[in-house]
Parts: structure tokens; C-alpha cells; sequence
């Protein structure tokens, strides 16, 4: 039964990954920096590809940012607590980044289901 509920996760952890792999082939360049709701769709794909490796971790002490990563590029317009300082992301990142960042996901999501 284990076994059924790991693939199951694994399978919808590819298909979100794979959708979203997707829309940023397919963002033309000229909206890769335009907003998406309140935040650029760069930052927003980047948002949702930190968050998938990071909640992939096995705690928030053993996780670590990829060596890419710039200083809470991993929130989107402010910070969480307080003073909630506003998040300056104004170097974003390029397509070629982001994809390979979501063939490591997927390459975790496979390591992390398997495990017994």
C-alpha cells in the first residue's frame, strides 16, 4: 500500500513539475519579467521550484538553497515575518535556470519516493 501512495505522490509531483516546465518554454520573452498577479512570472516559477525542493527536504535544517540561489529570491514581494521587509528580486533568472532547477526536482522527487 506504501508502495501505491509513493508512486502516487511521485506521479502528481511530475505532473505539476511537468506543467510547469511547460509554461516556461512556452512564456515569450517579453512576459518573462511582466507580472503574474502581483509578482513576475519568473519569480513566481522560481517560487513554486524553491518550495518543491525545499519541502522534498527532509527538515529545514538539512536543506540547503541551490548554489544559484540569491539572498530571498525564494519569497515573493516581502518577507514572512516581521519587520515584512519588502524583497528587491530585480535579476531574474534565466529560462535555462529554472528548467534545469525543475529536472533536479524531478530527479529528487524520484530519490525521495523510493526510499523505504
Amino acid at each position: 500500500m506504501i508502495d501505491l501512495i509513493r508512486r502516487t505522490i511521485a506521479s502528481q509531483y511530475g505532473a505539476a513539475l511537468q506543467m510547469l516546465e511547460i509554461a516556461i518554454e512556452k512564456c515569450p520573452a517579453k512576459q518573462w519579467t511582466e507580472n503574474v498577479g502581483a509578482s513576475p512570472f519568473w519569480h513566481v516559477a522560481y517560487h513554486v521550484i524553491f518550495c518543491t525542493d525545499m519541502y522534498l527536504s527532509p527538515g529545514m535544517a538539512k536543506f540547503k538553497p541551490r548554489s544559484f540561489h540569491k539572498k530571498n529570491y525564494n519569497f515573493l514581494k516581502r518577507l514572512p515575518w516581521p519587520p515584512f521587509k519588502e524583497v528587491v528580486a530585480d535579476e531574474p533568472y534565466e529560462k535555462k535556470v529554472l528548467l534545469k532547477y525543475i529536472e533536479t526536482c524531478r530527479e529528487k522527487v524520484a530519490k525521495v519516493m523510493s526510499k523505504e
